[in-house]
């Protein structure tokens, strides 16, 4: 118990030293300045990026079916399937309510994305 009073890091002396200088001083000014040839910026419209899932392990177990018995090629591709599939069975109405939804969820992607 007295060895937990004891902090051992407070006997090591950390070495000071003088607090570094700039090669080259910044100046205002050359923050301030704006380039003569002023480009748009570039804002991404959409963005693809790897995201996490959580499901139970039957879904799982089904997808590793599917990779094993050469449906498809990986878990990815396999659920890309299923996306195909579940939309070729909707209506055209539900397609369109289901295409303007994920585009709305595509735009809030992009949006962060370009922060």
């Amino acid at each position: 118990m007295a060895n937990l009073l004891n902090n051992p890091n407070k006997k090591k002396v950390i070495p000071r030293t003088k607090s570094p200088d700039p090669t080259e001083p910044v100046k205002f000014d050359d923050i301030a300045k704006v380039p003569a040839t002023s480009q748009r910026v570039h804002h991404n419209t959409q963005v693809t990026y790897d995201s996490t899932v959580r499901m139970n392990n039957h879904l799982k177990n089904f997808l590793k079916a599917m990779v094993i018995l050469g449906m498809s090629s990986s878990q990815q591709s396999a659920m890309e399937t299923l996306e195909g599939t579940y939309r070729e069975s909707l209506s055209d109405s539900e397609r369109k309510t289901l295409a303007a939804q994920i585009e709305t969820l595509e735009i809030a992607d992009a949006v962060k994305n370009n922060k």
